[in-house]
């Protein structure tokens, strides 16, 4: 029954029964004023009243629907959006037109139910001062009035209830109460839009209004002084004036008093369970009522600045109307924590103060002479101190908790936690973190017994008093660096305290590559990663044109393409014993069509590759090498190209004509020598380097002193003269040695020193000299003692170091051109022992000698034979000594001006006495040395038990890195390699890996290497390299015996393929019987015995430790022969891995 009469307002009686109030849900905040109206046959008059008193509030013990009178009190954004629903959102009577009676008129809801989001936002002005506004969005509602729904089919679709805007002024705040006062304006339609038969179903309004409210908050806290409960309770007051949209201003106005009493429990630091009923007391044209509200919710914070919250309400008391509940899941954009900004006349800091849980604390602030600074009032949670103007180094304290300084907290981020630790004591916590050159590491984080203690200062340190006196467990990590386990006695606090400095050094093999064109950067370029023992990869780079990654121990390619530029190589070589990162460079040049090809190789006379050498042609700089020294370029202009080579510390290489032709590439051996004087010092401690060494210089001039690198490390050069060189550092013994810089040197002087500890015992100075045969100093020689590695010998023979204790020592000394020498001697207290000791040749030493006209020349020397030999040159004098295994060797000689020339010996077996060869060169060419050229080799891969091919995967080790290839179904695999000798190994799925040397010299006729793969008798598992059998000796002796050779190859190739396993433990074993002093020394003995095989089939002497531990760690029982026999073991214990992506070993297991 809808009639047609003119639009009619419901105007409200002065009965309850007959007024069209109603109360909608505290989460439609905005709505203020609301006068429906104007449906043809149904008027429709509904009063609403607000519960908005102004911005969302930044306090965290609110509910997401909840106001209060604390908010930010910084100049920060707050932003809020809630999406809720709630039951019978609006309350109100509907009546027909044209009838009378009871019956015309109906009281009940008008939607049954509205899905909304909430938006709101606040800026801060000043601490004091916010302004800020909001909007109500319906989603969708169903309409609870069926005549409305008909009269109205798109009520209840997404539209904009209202806006308003609103700002807020802090009369008063402090930590425990508030008085704010809210102005207000809202535009108000909560259904706008909303049409039915051709007429508008709302009438808009406006509203001004304003807020006045105190608060009282109070914190229960525990003995560690972290809140746990929060309570809150406010009264308030409110009153507002509306305007209509077609009427006069006043036409309604309303006196507000309310109340809210609510709490929070916070169940961990970022979850937060809260509660709290809400009161209201309100007269619309005279009718009073009262409602009530009960909410319970749970806020959590995901990160620093993004909390999310939910909330249930139900409101018991309500009127006019029934009991509705509702839902609300809300998020908040957090403000920026608060600004270290200037504040009055001081500047106000603010710091999120934790115990080691997580928990804030209660905390505060004290200058450098320990006065407590004053606390302007901060959020919860927060610690606020007033610095004066010159202060900016700050100490941080709590009840119950030690004390923190802070550096530079001025500029510290707020969002970096302070974390105080128990107190314990009077000890002192202060380390200084820093990287290899000394630099503060601001990103590091330090532990405490497995606790965490957050960051470090931005100088690197962290101080920390108030603690237990005990030996401390210290963890130090850093993006990029290797973790730091340590042990620091925290002590008492005295004037001689000072800070523990920590190195951190990056991890082996981190390389940072970076690609730049003509116009900078190419973040698109091809990165190509290609390692010998390992499957090729491709390095992202970021948009500087930069990508960090790491890299196998050993040789490693790496190349670079991109669209319009010619392809480079560079190959880097990743020393176990380098821990400092690398920085490869390419600068790309535009290709040319049908262009040839430049390879680079930079060494330095003794064979040693050269980085950082600059290639230049036509005087512009193609590119550098880094530590592998080979540089390649690709699609390079043709033609007789000037080609000269660069390096700081060496002498000028000379330009040399290099002819490049059309899609061939031209191999060019570049060796340079030192500059005079060159001289680098590498000292370390028994473990490592060691902070804070120093090198003093004494000579013919003065020289200042040096501290070496964080790697050890120290490169200097030296006039020439007679200097003795001491090498000291704190807590370590020193050592001295004396070196002659002569006008003709080319070669680097390297000076190796292992500093001993510092023993409160007397210990003793030993004063080693090491000679040849003719009487003359043996330089390179390594000396150890009772089995600890002391140093090298200089080029004068001599070797000085402190600390040695006294009594009987066994020295060793070994030279690359001399046999190992032991010398047992006995070291007196209080006297400096002087020894000499005099080195015989090693068997098969072969002297070359090179001269023209009489004159010597320093050719170049490459050695091609059964095992690998370093390229070098002979030297000034024209004469090199090189010690070959029995069996035919190529010796190729070269030089810029001379022709090149190939020289056959043979070395018998078991040496034979020293051979002179000489080469005196006729004809003369003047141009660049060249590459030897390719040969073919045929590798093929066999079962062992049948002889059928088996398709294997093979890794080359020798001259050049070459990736690993597949020998495929037929096992049979041909390469082009370069002369030289070459270690080929081959594994497959549950076989073992086997290899074999190909012997590669300058013609073309090469054996074919035929490997034939049977059971695996070597795994590698996550902690030790498992051995499938055992190692056998001589019994009672260190001998090995020959039946363990072809395990302990094996487990070579195993370590080749796996230079992942960057260091390693032999540890021998054996049962109880003897006593054990002898088991402690023959398990040694044949543990070195093990290390001394590995290193003679081309491993590392720096990947191989030798322990012996007797019958001190048995795996089975003595009592019987079995059990005995499994105590007489050789293991292998992964000391070190590296972090690159080691080689997948076809017989890789966990055990």
């Amino acid at each position: 029954m809808m009639g047609k009469a003119p639009c009619s307002f419901a105007v409200p009686h002065q009965t309850k029964r007959d007024s069209m109030v109603t109360q909608p849900p505290r989460a439609l905040r905005p709505a203020a004023y609301l006068l429906l109206a104007c449906l043809p046959g149904v008027a429709l008059a509904v009063d609403t009243v607000s519960d908005l008193p102004g911005p969302a509030a930044g306090n965290e013990s609110d509910l997401p629907s909840s106001s209060s009178p604390w908010g930010a009190t910084s100049e920060a954004r707050l932003w809020t959006a809630q999406l809720g629903w709630v039951r019978r959102p609006f309350w109100g009577i509907t009546r027909l037109d044209d009838c009378t009676g009871s019956n015309c008129a109906t009281e009940g809801p008008l939607l049954s139910s509205l899905t909304y989001m909430h938006l709101g936002g606040q800026q801060g002005l000043s601490p004091r001062i916010t302004v800020g506004g909001a909007t109500l969005l319906q989603l969708f509602g169903s309409a609870a009035v069926p005549s409305l729904e008909a009269a109205v089919p798109d009520l209840g679709r997404p539209r904009v209830m209202d806006l308003h805007a609103f700002g807020r002024v802090t009369l008063l705040e402090t930590p425990r109460t508030a008085v704010a006062v809210v102005p207000w304006v809202t535009m108000d339609g909560s259904i706008l839009g909303a049409e039915g038969n051709g007429h508008s179903l709302v009438g808009a309004s406006t509203s001004l209004a304003g807020r006045m409210v105190w608060g009282v908050r109070s914190n229960s806290v525990t003995s560690t002084s972290v809140p746990i409960w929060t309570t809150i309770a406010e009264v308030g007051v409110r009153s507002t004036l509306g305007l209509d949209r077609d009427g006069p201003i006043g036409t309604r106005q309303r006196i507000k008093l309310e109340g809210r009493l609510g709490g929070s429990y916070m169940v961990t630091p970022t979850i937060a369970a809260m509660g709290e009923l809400q009161l209201q007391q309100t007269e619309v044209e005279s009718i009073p009522y009262f409602g009530t509200e009960l909410r319970a919710g749970a806020r959590h914070r995901l990160t620093e600045r993004l909390e999310v919250s939910g909330m249930l309400g139900w409101a018991p008391t309500r009127a006019p109307g029934d009991a509705h509940p509702r839902l609300v899941m809300g998020t908040r954009w957090l403000p920026k924590q608060i600004d270290n900004s200037i504040e009055g006349s001081s500047n106000a800091v603010t710091l999120q103060v934790v115990d080691l849980q997580g928990w804030p604390v209660l905390a505060t602030v004290s200058d450098s002479s320990r006065t407590v600074l004053p606390s302007p009032p901060g959020l919860p949670g927060e610690t606020r101190a007033s610095l004066p103007t010159a202060t900016s180094n700050v100490w941080v304290t709590a009840p119950g908790k030690a004390t923190r300084q802070l550096i530079d907290v001025r500029n510290r981020p707020t969002a970096q936690d302070v974390i105080l630790p128990p107190a314990g004591g009077n000890g002192l916590l202060w380390l200084r973190i820093v990287d290899l050159d000394g630099l503060p590491m601001e990103r590091a984080r330090v532990r405490l017994n497995g606790e965490n203690l957050g960051m470090v200062e931005s100088d690197g340190s962290i101080r920390i008093e108030g603690l237990s006196s005990t030996l401390a467990e210290i963890q130090v990590a850093a993006p990029g660096f290797e973790r730091r386990y340590v042990r620091v006695q925290v002590a008492p606090v005295t004037e001689q305290s000072k800070p523990e400095r920590i190195q951190l050094r990056p991890p082996i093999g981190q390389v940072t590559v970076e690609v730049n064109g003509p116009s900078g950067p190419l973040p698109k370029a091809q990165v190509s990663i290609l390692s010998p023992v390992a499957d090729s990869r491709t390095l992202a780079l970021n948009d500087n044109g930069s990508g960090t990654t790491i890299l196998l121990p050993g040789r490693n390619l790496l190349r670079v393409e991109h669209p319009g530029f010619g392809a480079q190589e560079i190959e880097v070589d990743i020393s176990p014993t380098r821990i400092r990162s690398e920085t490869v460079r390419f600068t790309m040049r535009p290709a040319v069509k049908d262009g040839g090809t430049i390879e680079m190789i930079v060494t330095d006379t003794d064979g040693s590759a050269v980085e950082a050498a600059r290639v230049l042609v036509k005087g512009q700089e193609l590119g550098r090498t880094a530590s592998g020294g080979v540089f390649r370029i690709e699609a390079m202009e043709t033609g007789a190209l000037p080609v000269e080579v660069t390096a700081e510390g060496f002498r000028s290489y000379d330009t040399v004509d290099v002819m490049v032709e059309e899609k061939s590439s031209s191999e060019v051996i570049a060796p340079m020598s030192w500059e005079a004087g060159s001289v680098r010092v590498l000292a370390t401690g028994p473990e490592g380097p060691v902070p804070d060494t120093v090198v003093r210089f004494a000579g013919p001039e003065s020289v200042d002193s040096r501290r070496v690198r964080g790697d050890g490390f120290l490169d200097i050069q030296l006039s020439e003269g007679s200097w003795t060189l001491t090498i000291d550092a704190p807590g370590h013994d020193a050592q001295e040695r004396t070196i002659e810089v002569r006008a003709d040197d080319t070669h680097l002087e390297v000076v190796e020193a292992v500093l001993l500890l510092e023993d409160p015992e007397p210990d003793v100075r030993l004063e080693l000299t090491v000679l040849d045969e003719d009487g003359s100093p043996v330089r390179k020689a390594r000396v150890t003692a009772n089995g600890q590695f002391l140093g090298t010998s200089s080029q004068t023979g001599q070797l000085l170091v402190d600390g040695l204790s006294p009594g009987p020592v066994e020295l060793v000394v070994q030279s690359p051109l001399h046999a190992v020498t032991s010398a047992s001697i006995r070291l007196r207290e209080g006297a400096t022992a002087k020894q000499s000791v005099t080195l015989n040749p090693k068997p098969g030493i072969v002297r070359i000698h090179a001269e023209s006209a009489g004159e010597p020349i320093d050719a170049f020397l490459r050695v091609l034979g059964p095992r690998v030999y370093p390229s070098v040159r002979l030297g000034p004098d024209g004469v090199r000594e090189v010690p070959l295994l029995p069996g035919e060797w190529q010796l190729v000689l070269s030089h810029e001006r001379f022709v090149i020339e190939t020289l056959d010996v043979e070395i018998p077996e078991g040496g034979g006495p020293p051979q002179d060869l000489y080469w005196k060169p006729e004809g003369t060419q003047y141009g660049a040395i060249l590459g030897l050229g390719r040969v073919p080799l045929t590798i093929r891969t066999l079962q062992s038990a049948d002889d059928r091919p088996l398709d294997s995967s093979v890794r080359l080790l020798g001259p050049v890195v070459m990736p690993s290839q597949n020998t495929g179904p037929d096992g049979e695999l041909v390469l082009d390699v370069r002369p030289g000798a070459w270690e080929v190994i081959a594994s497959a799925p549950n076989t073992a890996i086997v290899g074999a040397t190909a012997d590669v010299g300058t013609d073309e006729k090469v054996a074919p290497v035929v490997l034939r793969l049977g059971a695996a008798r070597v795994a590698v598992g996550d902690v030790d390299v498992v051995l499938n059998e055992v190692v056998e000796f001589e019994t009672g002796s260190a001998q090995l015996l020959p039946l363990s050779w072809g395990l302990l190859d094996e487990v070579a190739h195993t370590l080749q393929v796996n230079p992942g396993l960057v260091r390693l433990a032999i540890e021998g074993h054996t049962d109880n019987t003897g006593t054990d002093t002898v088991n402690r020394r023959l398990s040694l003995a044949r543990a070195e015995a093990v290390r001394s095989y590995l290193v003679a089939q081309g491993i590392s002497p720096s990947r191989l430790k030798a322990e012996g531990y007797g019958s001190s760690m048995p795996v089975a029982d003595n009592a019987t022969d079995a059990g005995r026999t499994a105590n007489r073991r050789v293991a292998f214990r992964i000391i070190d891995q590296s972090e690159a992506p080691v080689a997948l070993s076809a017989s890789s297991t966990t055990p």
